[in-house]
């Protein structure tokens, strides 16, 4: 039996030390690689399944611990509404009560890997139930608000504009009023009046709850502005009619306004119009019921005469 020289033990020890190296930095790599695989499989597996089928996953104590964030169910999805400056925990809380997603800490690492956390957006919106996390982050970046259709009916006044808007939460009724009265506010519209009474167009928007007053009026002042000139009525009046009686475009609202109020018969405002005009074009009182009912505080319906002989800034 031959022994080994040293030589060869050597050989074979350095051998072993470079396999055992080899080993430990295959071991390393696959930890280190193989950590965050599992990790982001584990991220992954959560974003892209579907979340829960139905509200039964949703706490029901939450509908009133959530104040302004939570609306209505259908069959088909929820209405949810994230509240203006939210952080990504708050949303999760809200989207867990209302069932839209499941209770897991894996949707704030999923926004945090897809760069989300400070991309979502306020509004109200509707998530249909079997939405994936990633949908539903995707959702509150683009911010796919639902948006509300509101009609403002003709006639309405700027106080009851108010109130449409304040019972759809659309924008706060004495943020809407301040705004209609603010005199710098009113010629930065380019328009020079006490108020914005006549200039709000009545017609169907579709706004979102939460909108600002600014947004609301602008757009109905615009369309307003958009509509007379479109009949001619600019800022200088060019109608014959008009210029007859020398009048403005806020009297000639003014005017349009009160002739709307006199009869809901579209047929019968042209005559009622010519008559108002000649009254004018003749130095007289316009004698008309809706001057009077405007300038009265608490009109309950029925027109009396004390009413009548009430001095107002608006009693023709």
């Amino acid at each position: 039996m031959t022994s080994k020289s040293p030589a060869q033990d050597n050989g074979e020890d350095a051998n072993t030390f470079r396999l055992s190296r080899k080993a430990l930095f295959i071991g390393a790599l696959v930890v280190f690689l193989g950590v965050p695989a599992c990790w982001f499989g584990w991220v992954f597996s959560y974003a892209f399944s579907a979340g829960p089928k139905s509200t039964i996953t949703a706490d029901p104590s939450s509908r009133n611990t959530e104040q302004n964030s939570v609306s209505k169910t259908s069959l088909d999805g929820v209405y949810v509404t994230i509240p203006p400056n939210s952080g990504l925990y708050h949303i999760r809380r809200i989207l867990v009560k209302r069932g839209v997603i499941y209770n897991d800490r894996r949707f704030i690492h999923t926004a945090r890997l897809f760069d989300l956390t400070n991309r979502l957006k306020a509004g109200d919106y509707f998530f249909t139930f079997g939405q994936t996390p990633y949908q539903v982050l995707r959702d509150l970046e683009a911010g796919k608000v639902v948006q509300l259709q509101v009609t403002v009916p003709e006639g309405n006044t700027m106080y009851q504009i108010a109130e449409l808007f304040a019972a759809q939460e659309i924008v706060g009724r004495e943020a809407f009023l301040s705004l209609t009265k603010d005199p710098e506010y009113i010629k930065s519209l380019g328009l020079e009046a006490d108020s914005l009474e006549g200039y709000l167009f009545p017609d169907t928007y579709r706004l979102s709850s939460g909108q600002s007053a600014d947004f609301v009026i602008q757009l109905m002042v615009k369309r307003m502005l958009g509509v007379l000139a479109e009949l001619g009525i600019d800022e200088k009046v060019n109608k014959p009619a008009f210029v007859e009686i020398n009048f403005s475009r806020h009297e000639v609202l003014t005017l349009a306004s009160i002739v709307e109020k006199e009869t809901a018969q579209g047929d019968e405002r042209p005559l009622i119009a010519r008559v108002f005009h000649n009254r004018l074009k003749r130095g007289m009182r316009l004698q008309t019921d809706p001057t009077v009912i405007y300038g009265l505080a608490d009109f309950d319906g029925n027109l009396r005469k004390k009413d009548l002989e009430t001095l107002t800034p608006y009693n023709t």
